[in-house]
């Protein structure tokens, strides 16, 4: 996400993206630029990485603070669609993605989920992982994260200041811990698209715990460990 919003109003709920063109972030040929602390990070896809893995299969680009890894792969199409029709509120005018919120999430429109990942084998994990993934069109970069994620990612902001120019980066609630009786985000997330029955295994802050997918009370389907965490 960026920090600037419309009319330099963080409470007027209008986010630029920083890709849409509409505003000038100094963004380089790798969808990256330098925020005012100087440290160079990424709005995108990173080319320049991509070019050097030289890779037609998914990439791995790295790891999320919940520890899931992160890909590239030409087969990922994000779940999000520009909405219809005009803003209701501040800068007005037709959605053309100017702003995060001129985004929706359609479910089905793609094969990703609304933190633009899935589950299925890499070449990393040939068994099959919960993994996120960069896109060529929005998100772009996963907004939202479907574990919890380490504290040691957590900023200390005096100010209320963020990653870029002050402010926090937009999560989603699948980062929060889960309601009481629910299982853990983890846990559902490694029996997404799994049958009943099938085995599972996900990260915990005690290990790598194994188990099998079963309908838990809360009707969700969820990995529920058979043994022992394994370091």
């Amino acid at each position: 996400g960026t920090a600037e919003f419309w009319n330099s109003d963080p409470s007027s709920g209008w986010n630029y993206e920083a890709l849409s063109g509409k505003i000038n972030l100094g963004i380089d040929q790798n969808h990256a630029h330098v925020q005012p602390s100087g440290a160079y990070h990424y709005h995108g896809i990173p080319a320049g990485l991509l070019n050097k893995k030289n890779s037609k299969a998914p990439a791995l680009i790295g790891y999320a603070a919940d520890g899931f890894p992160i890909y590239f792969s030409r087969g990922a199409k994000s779940s999000y669609q520009l909405k219809k029709g005009t803003r209701p509120s501040g800068p007005r005018g037709s959605y053309d993605g100017s702003f995060v919120q001129d985004y929706e999430y359609a479910a089905g429109s793609g094969n990703l989920d609304e933190c633009n990942g899935s589950t299925g084998a890499t070449p990393e994990y040939p068994a099959g992982i919960y993994h996120y993934c960069l896109t060529e069109t929005f998100p772009f970069v996963p907004r939202c994260l479907k574990g919890a994620p380490d504290a040691s990612f957590r900023k200390t902001q005096p100010h209320g200041g963020g990653a870029e120019g002050g402010r926090s980066p937009m999560r989603g609630t699948t980062g929060a811990p889960p309601p009481p009786g629910r299982p853990p985000h983890e846990a559902m997330s490694a029996c997404s698209g799994k049958n009943e029955g099938a085995s599972c295994g996900f990260q915990s802050p005690h290990g790598v715990l194994a188990g099998i997918c079963r309908v838990v009370p809360s009707g969700e389907k969820a990995c529920v460990p058979s043994g022992h965490p394994r370091a």
